[in-house]
């Protein structure tokens, strides 16, 4: 094995759990505002989805806004986010609860950086989020650098680069979705890299797995982080009616999560828990 450089580990469900930080937060914040507005969720549900398809995310900050069943009822920005602001705090709220690490997160990137290797991150998602994300879970220079999406347009007031003081952000232009072997390349072109200098991390076989297959990089799977759909379907059903994939999109994301519930991945390359990625840099 060639000593190891670098680590990229994925984001979302691999570092903290995704899903339920957005499922929780999100859910309390729709069922708030029904209360208040009176306008029932499936409605709400609606008017989300188009605003995140604008977007191009399921995790538009400003969201509630610009939601036209509820501008119809207040008349203006102001007006209602002053009367919705009891269900701004409760997805906070939640949110706080629910955004944290993994165990062993945070002393596995520490180690790594006491390595000397680069701790590199890699998500889909836009800048603004992955930027809070990193900020907000205590990884800002633990990270060495982030590469994401572009944002969608921001308010005025609002900016992606204050979030981050020592990480520093590398934007993707275009469009793009994993598994995408050309730009885990770019990643490590970037740094100097050579493929077998690499250790890849990622929870999703379909696209972190075989993105690093692809590229000739070594991986692990963190399986545990693949597991937070499992059971449950309700769940999940609450994001596919908010999504910002278009129809199409959606059944090419299930064809390539059935393609990629039939990779076989050997057990030496499975881990449960993240400081397990140790094992691997001996």
């Amino acid at each position: 094995m060639f000593k190891k450089k670098a680590l990229i580990t994925d984001i979302d469900n691999t570092l903290f759990d995704w899903f339920t930080m957005w499922h929780r937060s999100f859910s309390v914040m729709i069922e708030n505002v029904s209360k208040i507005s009176e306008v029932s969720t499936e409605e709400l549900y609606r008017a989300a989805k188009l605003l995140h398809q604008k977007y191009g995310t399921a995790e538009y900050a400003f969201l509630l806004e610009e939601l036209d069943p509820l501008l119809k009822i207040y008349g203006n920005k102001a007006t209602l986010l002053e009367k919705i602001d009891p269900a701004i705090k409760a997805f906070r709220s939640e949110r706080k609860k629910t955004m944290r690490l993994y165990p062993h997160v945070l002393e596995t990137l520490k180690q790594i950086k006491d390595r000397g290797m680069l701790a590199l991150a890699f998500s889909e998602s836009k800048a603004y989020y992955s930027s809070y994300r990193i900020a907000q879970l205590g990884l800002d220079g633990i990270i060495d650098i982030v590469y994401c999406p572009k944002d969608h347009d921001l308010p005025e007031d609002q900016s992606s680069t204050q979030l981050l003081k020592v990480t520093q952000r590398h934007v993707l232009d275009g469009a793009f979705k994993k598994p995408s072997r050309e730009i885990l390349l770019k990643i490590l072109a970037d740094s100097k890299l050579n493929p077998e200098e690499v250790l890849y991390v990622g929870d999703s076989k379909s696209k972190d797995i075989k993105m690093a297959i692809d590229a000739g990089v070594d991986y692990v799977w963190f399986e545990y982080g693949s597991t937070h759909l499992n059971a449950r379907k309700e769940d999940y059903d609450l994001l596919k009616k908010v999504t910002h994939w278009s129809d199409d999109e959606v059944e090419a994301e299930r064809v390539l999560a059935a393609d990629g519930g039939k990779m076989e991945i050997p057990a030496s390359r499975i881990i449960h828990e993240y400081s397990q990625i140790l094992n691997f840099l001996e």
